[in-house]
Order: C-alpha cells, then sequence, then structure tokens
C-alpha cells in the first residue's frame, strides 16, 4: 500500500435485510459520510479507498473487528481517518469494550472522524479532559439507548404474538415450512406447516421409546427404514453416506418446539417462551409421555443388553437405615440380588441396619402376584384427577402482573426516548427490570407444570395390568420388562426391603427396650416376657423377607415373603409402623 494518508467510509447496518429507513439506514449513513469525506479530502491530501460494510448488530459486539485488525497489521498510514456517522456504530456493546476499541484504533495512528458532529478524534486529542468526557458520555448514552431498544424488541415480540401475529425471523425447525400468500405480486409467508413425511419419522421415534426402546435402538431403526433427512447431516463430507445419530434421536425426544413451544431471546436473561406458537407435529400426550419415561429411566439400569432389565431399580430403600438399595448382577450365571448398599459398604452400623443379600427375583414374584390381583386394583389405582383450577388461577394473577410491570417499563422508556433525564429514569425504573423477568420466568414455569399435569392422565393403570397378565410362570420377557421399568414408577414411589423381616430388632434397640421396660413398669414378670419375645426377634430370620410398598395414591402395602415356602402374605392393616409396636428411633 502507499504511504500516502488513506480516507474511508465505515457503515454499519444490524442485518443484511435493512434498508435505507430511519436515521441510522445504510444509505443516510453513506451520504453523510459522503459529505464528509468531500470536506476533508479539501483539507489535506487522502487516498480515498473504497467504504467498508460490516453486518450485524453493535449491541453484541459484531463491529469494527476487521478494520481493528487491518489497523494493527499497519495497512493504514499514520494520520489516515476513517469516517463514520457517529459513536452508536459501535459503541453499542459494552461500554468498556467500546471505550477499549476506540483506544486499540486510535493507537494505531487511524483517526476516527464522525460525520454527524464533524469531532475527529486521534491520539493527539483523546487524552485531553474535554474530549474525553464528551466521548465517554456519549458512548454510556449510546449503550443505554441500545439495551432500551432491545428491551422494547422483546416487547415487542411479546406484543405481536399476544394479538396472534406470527413472527417470522429466526431458524425453522427442520420439520417444519413456511405458508405463503400468494394473492400479490410476490409471495408473503403467512404461517407454518408440519412436513408430513417428517410427522411420520417424528411420531415412529416417540412410539418406539414409549414402548420401551432406547435412542440407540430407534437409530439402529431409522438407519434401516428411513433415508435421512438431507440437511440433517449436511456437515459429513461424504453427502451419500448420512446416518441417522443417535445423539440427534435423543435431541427429538426432548425438543418442546414438537408441541408448539418456541422461544425467543434463548439463554439470556430475558428469555421468552410462547406456547402454541408452531403447529404441533405430536400430540402433548405423547410428548409428556416420553418425559416420565425419560425421568424413571435415568433411575435405573440402561438397558437389558448385559444383564436382565431390573424394572423396580430406583425404587427399593433399604427399610432398617433408609439407604437406596442396589441390584448386583453376576456374569457367571447366578441370578441377580438385592442388597443394602450403604451396609455392605459399612457406611451404617449393625445397631441400625442388619442388612443381607436376597434374590431379586423374589421381590419381582411379590409384585407381579399383588399388583395383578383384581382384588387390589380399585386400591393401587383409586387416583383423581388432577385439578388444576388453583394453578390456573394463580396462572392468571401472576400474567397480570407482568402485563401491568411490562406496560410501566415500556411507557418509562418511551420517556427516556423523548428526552427524560438518565437518572431520572433510572430512579423511577428503580428494580422494575429485575421484578418483571423474575415474575416472567415464574409464569413460564407456572404454564409448563398445567400443560404436564393436564396432558399426563392416559390409561397406563390398563396398560401395565396387561402387562402384568402376560407374565408367564416367573419368566418376564425383555420387553415386557423394559416396558414394566417405565409403568412401575407412575404408580409406587417407594419400596422398603426388609431382608430379615420387618420384625428384626438389633442388640442396642434390645438394651434400650430393657431399660424403658424397667423404668416404666412395676410387673417383673410381664416385663420378663416381652424381654424374651423381643430377644428371639434380635436373632435374624433368614426365611421371611418384608417389602413394605409405596403407592403414588397414599396406599400402602407390608408383604412377607417366605423363601423356604415361596410363597407371600399381605398384611391386612394398612399402616406404616411395619406392624412393630415396640419399634421406635434409636437414640
Amino acid at each position: 500500500m502507499s504511504c500516502d494518508k488513506v480516507i474511508f467510509s465505515y457503515c454499519r447496518v444490524s442485518t443484511s435485510e435493512q434498508d435505507g429507513k430511519g436515521k441510522s439506514g445504510l444509505d443516510n449513513q453513506q451520504h453523510i459520510n459522503d459529505a464528509a469525506i468531500e470536506h476533508l479530502m479539501k483539507t489535506d491530501d487522502f487516498t480515498l479507498l473504497e467504504p467498508v460494510v460490516e453486518v450485524g448488530s453493535a449491541y453484541k459486539g459484531s463491529n469494527l473487528s476487521g478494520v481493528l485488525e487491518d489497523a494493527k497489521r499497519g495497512d493504514f498510514p499514520s494520520g489516515s481517518i476513517m469516517v463514520l456517522m457517529d459513536q452508536t456504530r459501535f459503541s453499542r456493546s459494552s461500554f468498556r469494550d467500546a471505550i477499549d476499541k476506540m483506544y486499540d484504533l486510535v493507537d494505531t495512528g487511524l483517526k476516527i472522524h464522525f460525520s454527524s458532529t464533524g469531532q475527529t478524534i486521534g491520539a493527539d486529542n483523546i487524552e485531553d479532559f474535554g474530549t474525553h468526557i464528551t466521548v465517554l458520555a456519549t458512548m454510556k448514552a449510546s449503550n443505554d439507548e441500545s439495551k432500551i431498544k432491545s428491551n422494547r424488541n422483546h416487547a415487542s415480540y411479546s406484543r405481536s404474538v399476544e394479538k396472534g401475529e406470527n413472527i417470522y425471523v429466526g431458524r425453522l425447525p427442520n420439520w417444519l415450512e413456511h405458508t405463503y400468500d400468494t394473492s400479490g405480486s410476490k409471495p408473503i409467508i403467512n404461517g407454518f406447516k408440519v412436513r408430513e413425511d417428517r410427522r411420520t419419522v417424528i411420531e415412529t421415534i416417540y412410539n418406539q421409546y414409549n414402548s420401551g426402546v432406547g435412542a440407540t435402538g430407534i437409530t439402529k431403526l431409522l438407519n434401516k427404514t428411513v433415508t435421512p433427512w438431507s440437511e440433517y447431516d449436511n456437515k459429513r463430507i461424504d453427502k451419500n453416506n448420512r446416518v441417522w445419530r443417535e445423539s440427534y434421536i435423543s435431541k427429538l425426544l426432548v425438543n418442546r418446539a414438537l408441541i408448539g413451544e418456541r422461544v425467543f431471546y434463548k439463554g439470556r436473561d430475558n428469555e421468552k417462551i410462547e406456547a402454541d406458537y408452531y403447529p404441533p407435529a405430536i400430540s402433548k400426550e405423547m410428548f409428556y409421555q416420553a418425559e416420565e419415561i425419560r425421568k424413571n429411566r435415568g433411575k435405573g439400569s440402561s438397558g437389558g443388553f448385559k444383564y436382565k432389565t431390573n424394572f423396580y431399580a430406583g425404587l427399593v430403600y433399604c427399610g432398617y437405615c433408609g439407604s437406596k438399595c442396589g441390584v448386583q448382577n453376576f456374569n457367571n450365571g447366578r441370578l441377580s440380588t438385592l442388597r443394602c448398599t450403604a451396609k455392605a459398604k459399612c457406611e451404617v452400623s449393625t445397631d441400625i441396619c442388619a442388612g443381607g443379600t436376597s434374590g431379586s427375583r423374589f421381590l419381582e414374584q411379590v409384585l407381579i402376584e399383588f399388583c395383578s390381583d383384581k382384588i387390589n386394583y380399585n386400591s393401587i389405582f383409586n387416583t383423581q384427577k388432577t385439578d388444576v383450577s388453583e394453578l390456573k388461577l394463580k396462572h392468571s394473577q401472576l400474567g397480570y402482573e407482568v402485563n401491568k410491570l411490562s406496560v410501566r417499563l415500556d411507557r418509562l422508556e418511551d420517556l427516556y426516548l423523548d428526552g427524560m433525564a438518565l437518572d431520572r429514569y433510572n430512579a423511577r425504573k428503580g428494580n422494575l427490570d429485575d421484578d418483571l423477568l423474575s415474575k416472567q420466568k415464574e409464569l413460564g414455569e407456572l404454564a409448563r407444570d398445567i400443560e404436564r399435569l393436564t396432558h399426563t392422565e392416559t390409561t397406563d393403570e390398563l396398560d401395565f395390568i396387561e402387562l402384568l397378565f402376560n407374565v408367564k410362570d416367573n419368566e418376564i420377557p425383555e420387553e415386557i420388562r423394559l416396558k414394566l421399568r417405565d409403568l412401575l414408577p407412575l404408580f409406587i414411589s417407594r419400596i422398603d426391603y426388609y431382608r430379615f423381616s420387618s420384625d428384626w430388632v438389633s442388640q442396642r434397640q434390645l438394651d434400650q427396650y430393657s431399660e424403658h421396660l424397667n423404668q416404666f413398669s412395676d410387673n417383673l414378670d410381664m416385663n420378663d416376657s416381652v424381654f424374651k419375645d423381643l430377644e428371639a426377634k434380635t436373632i435374624k430370620n433368614k426365611e421371611v423377607i418384608t417389602y413394605g410398598i409405596h403407592f403414588k395414591n397414599g396406599y400402602y402395602r407390608k408383604i412377607n415373603y417366605n423363601q423356604k415356602t415361596k410363597t407371600w402374605v399381605s398384611m391386612s392393616d394398612n399402616s406404616r409402623d411395619n406392624g412393630n409396636k415396640w419399634n421406635f428411633k434409636i437414640a
């Protein structure tokens, strides 16, 4: 490049579609800059370069990066001038970032001329106090104005959606496509629709998952039967060898856009979620059933590839110490066993927990036989449909508060843009921003709770009973195990496991009982009889296992299983004190 000083115009627009409308449109920027360049070239010798036009929001920091790199590389001789309309071309980003960027530019020897004010800033005068203060004040005002405009845009999004107006900018989910109004000379986007061929694929994915097949199995099935969507695997070098990937299937299984949700300003503090924005690709019942299954699968094993699926995993707790029970699987053909993990790791003492292991098939037999008994049907499944009326009332009240805060904030922002002093604006605004954000998040969470509770009432209990009736003898097919793993937690919240029956008493408990009896009773004969009865309970009963089953509707059943006779007895009472009137907590 020549050693002559150069001059060039810098313009920035937020989007490639932005036209000349508005005071900062591209045409207007170029016109003002050209007039300033013409005047400056009359006062000094410059070589005129081609204009630099960048696209990107300065509030996001997408600006001047290319010019700064060229300047640091020495492409612009000292004394060269970059002409831009005003400081908002690069100072809408972080206030500190804007200051640093300006100082970095002038330190290279490049001067900055603002065509709207005629002010020129360079390394020789930027340290001047008056110039410095003016620059800082303008930057701060630009940043504040841009932040307000960003908030107003968000409010505009919300108002448009509330009015039923669709916002067609942003990336479209790949199972949707736009619809167009072709009545005019130019087609205009007027809505969305689901691509039916892709809806079929998505429904297949969810049906398979809800029937017990994992993401790995679904991926294998799709790769055998369905051609991958063209744009789905477009990063693959060999375009003719696209494949379905498990990671994509897993993402589809949690993507709420499938039931119509759209997220505005995703990941930001002012994130906004709009329900029923897109046309749904699947039913909400299907989506929430998969969500419930996903939660339950996280509690147990990942599948039955190496061992049989333990459909009760994650539900069993030690009745003695309350710790979670684990399942031991063996490679040598031995059947899996159930045990208290805390006792096995010596994390609890024998004064608290008896520990012990038993075959997991015993618990399976009890669950299958007890739950499939028609006599128990009404007790197990006597549930009421969730009442969401109170939640809806709370949602309505909260929505009113959000709307009220939003209107107040909009009015303040209008006053500020019309000339209200910044300090007065800040004083009146106070914590309105934080209050609005907090209530908006609460409103969104409440809306999701209402929707989930409204769409999860299904005939799962009928499916559950049908599965139990299909079990032959003691052998449970893997397909049924997978389905039971998903359905069982819908009705059972917890299973208490007592390896040596719930009547077992530790030596420490026996000593405390003895002290308690001697302290509060003078009948020595009765005390001696009771003590002997309790002393017998310190001997571990290796024949009887007790299971306490807690159903989600509040129903409880304690069952004693006899390993020797392979029979079980359901206790007639529905109490949860383990049937032991002497059982109290150890001090």
